[in-house]
């Protein structure tokens, strides 16, 4: 759009450098935007609006028809002594056939799955809550009432803390106003509660898959506000808000 309106403007020598130039600047200022902030658009299973609960649900609770696996069934030819691979979908079709049983016998029926019929699959399939004993406790978080308030960092160990002050202040008046509050990163427990104690945080940290966290929010850390699981609003660590801006949303 950029290049059009300066092709539309601009009649002066010079025109294809001067449009090269703004096209330039306006990726060079997008690329820095989303570094630095979040995505202008996310199309990802954690946008805003994005329902965790309903996009990590299997196509049967969806009433949908999923994906369809056979299994990798390995049988020895008795007149050529080769092994032979044959899907466990066409073993049941033919394993009762007096010349199957007659020409092979099984090897293995511990195989591979392959997929051979394309369906409908979660969106959200590694997201986890997982505490300091191993349980998950994500779908208790996501049936919760009242607001949360998630601090995700998808590497704690490069995590920026320039503005974690900020980060506790949120923390504690959301927890003060009834809201559930949780740090989400890609440590145990142990390191969790050792990063807790040094920084002082109001939440505890849970634990989630590094490749998981990288989907929910590029900044490290980012924050998450979910209302019954849906995602309502993200941030970044330079543009953490305030309660005061967040409470009246």
């Amino acid at each position: 759009a950029l290049a059009e309106g300066i092709k539309m403007r601009w009649n002066k020598a010079g025109k294809e450098l001067i449009m090269a130039l703004g096209v330039a600047l306006v990726g060079i200022a997008f690329q820095w935007y989303t570094l630095n902030y979040l995505p202008l658009k996310d199309y990802r299973a954690y946008a805003v609006g994005e329902s965790i609960i309903e996009n990590s649900m299997t196509a049967e609770e969806l009433g949908k028809t999923g994906p369809v696996y056979a299994t990798e069934y390995t049988f020895k030819n008795l007149k050529t002594g080769l092994d032979t691979i044959i899907l466990s979908s066409d073993w049941l079709k033919i394993y009762n056939e007096p010349w199957f049983k007659e020409s092979f016998e099984i090897v293995t029926y511990d195989g591979k799955e392959i997929k051979i019929a394309d369906g409908y699959e979660p969106q959200i399939q590694d997201f986890q809550i997982l505490n300091a004993i191993g349980d998950d406790i994500k779908d208790s978080v996501l049936s919760i009432e009242s607001d949360v308030l998630m601090v995700i960092s998808k590497d704690l160990e490069l995590a920026n803390l320039e503005n974690q002050a900020a980060i506790n202040d949120l923390a504690k008046k959301a927890q003060e106003n009834g809201w559930f509050v949780l740090g989400l990163s890609n440590v145990d427990a142990q390191s969790g509660k050792a990063f807790q104690e040094q920084h002082d945080t109001p939440y505890d940290l849970y634990t989630c898959d590094q490749t998981e966290l990288k989907i929910i929010v590029r900044s490290n850390p980012g924050l998450v506000w979910l209302k019954k699981g849906t995602v309502q609003s993200k941030w970044a660590w330079r543009d953490i808000p305030t309660w005061e801006s967040l409470s009246t949303n």
